[in-house]
């Protein structure tokens, strides 16, 4: 007894290498008819428990076991849905009384003006006929009787499939295999499903991060040879993949711009307060942004008032003009020198006036950093 397990998505074998890369499981007709091959006769057993999928990927198994030498017996121990189903009127069937069967009409999508859709409606129509038919065969039921049972997107229990004729009898077999979850959202006769649900739990920046490495390693290989592909070889052969790529590219070439032109302007915005050379360094050589621009002019600006203020202390010390002796009321009225008050008064006014050249001249800086700051954010 050769026992085959079909508990998972069905796909057409083109798709495999996509489910191999997110590391989705998934049954394609080459791996399934391989073991049937492989059985050579002997009796197979097929356990389904699936949400079903790809309808033509479905039909090449089902004819698979139509044409078998030996027995086949299909066994439902959980969900046989929508392309599922079809497994269990290619042959003698059984469900376990927990059995669930789901009946509905094929899904797909199209795009294009209203001729395209109308197209598309009637080849999905006709892919229903072709389902009944297989379901005529072993339940004897109508043409219009099963389209209403797949209009109504019909879930059966085991007594009801084997009323229907869907399934031959109910399984006496206590030690049958545990019954895997469905995601009976799944269970569509589309393979975009999965993907989709995968996608929709990943960011994008997620999915290439498991591409990328994936792509190199796994899924490189040249037809027909050992040697791998390069990434440019892949993008080629995958048209889709190269779509996705250029996309990302493009979005951070432009990123990139867009950050450039921004800095730039940022830069010519308080150009008029820096000396040409530090603005043509901070843009071109050291690259830096407005902020970091403006701190650095502050900077230079106390560096060279600092080294002022030494060169003339030097310069007066050379001179020895600190010998010099001076008069206390040298430049003061005879006003001032005969009230010593408002000679004090003086002194102060003009200890303020300079201590507001000061502030003025750190509040110019202080407001081109915050200028700076404010078109930055």
């Amino acid at each position: 007894m050769v026992t085959i397990n079909i508990k998972s998505e069905i796909i057409p074998d083109e798709a495999g290498w996509l489910y191999d890369l997110f590391g989705i499981p998934y049954l394609s007709p080459k791996g399934f008819i391989d073991q049937v091959d492989q059985a050579a006769g002997d009796d197979i057993e097929i356990i389904v428990n699936s949400p079903g999928g790809n309808v033509f990927a479905a039909f090449e198994m089902v004819e698979k076991i139509r044409g078998y030498k030996g027995n086949v017996t299909v066994i439902n121990v959980g969900m046989a849905a929508s392309a599922a189903s079809f497994f269990l009127v290619a042959t003698r069937s059984k469900t376990s009384p927990a059995g669930v069967v789901m009946l509905h009409n094929c899904a797909g999508s199209a795009q294009g003006d209203y001729r395209a859709m109308d197209k598309a409606s009637e080849a999905m129509q006709k892919v229903n006929k072709s389902i009944r038919n297989l379901y005529i065969e072993k339940t004897g039921l109508s043409d219009q009787e099963l389209k209403e049972i797949m209009d109504r997107e019909t879930y059966l229990t085991a007594e009801e499939a084997i009323q229907y004729g869907f399934v031959d009898e109910m399984t006496e077999n206590t030690n049958l295999p545990r019954a895997e979850p469905v995601d009976v959202m799944s269970a569509t006769n589309s393979i975009s499903s999965t993907l989709a649900a995968y996608a929709r739990n990943h960011t994008p920046d997620e999915l290439i991060a498991k591409l990328s490495p994936r792509i190199k390693e796994t899924n490189n290989r040249k037809p027909g040879g050992s040697e791998k592909m390069t990434l440019e070889e892949f993008l080629n052969q995958n048209p889709e993949a190269k779509t996705e790529y250029d996309n990302k590219i493009q979005q951070i070439k432009d990123a990139a711009i867009k950050e450039e032109r921004q800095r730039i302007q940022m830069i010519d915005s308080i150009a008029g307060s820096v000396p040409e050379s530090m603005l043509e360094n901070a843009k071109y050589k050291k690259i830096m942004n407005a902020e970091d621009l403006a701190i650095s002019v502050l900077q230079q600006s106390t560096a060279l008032g600092a080294k002022y203020f030494k060169n003339a202390k030097e310069d007066s010390e050379e001179s020895g003009s600190e010998e010099v002796k001076t008069d206390p009321n040298a430049g003061n009225t005879e006003e001032e020198e005969e009230d010593p008050k408002k000679k004090k008064k003086k002194g102060e006014e003009e200890e303020e006036t300079e201590t507001k050249e000061e502030e003025e001249m750190t509040n110019f800086m202080a407001g081109i950093v915050n200028k700076t700051k404010r078109r930055i954010k």
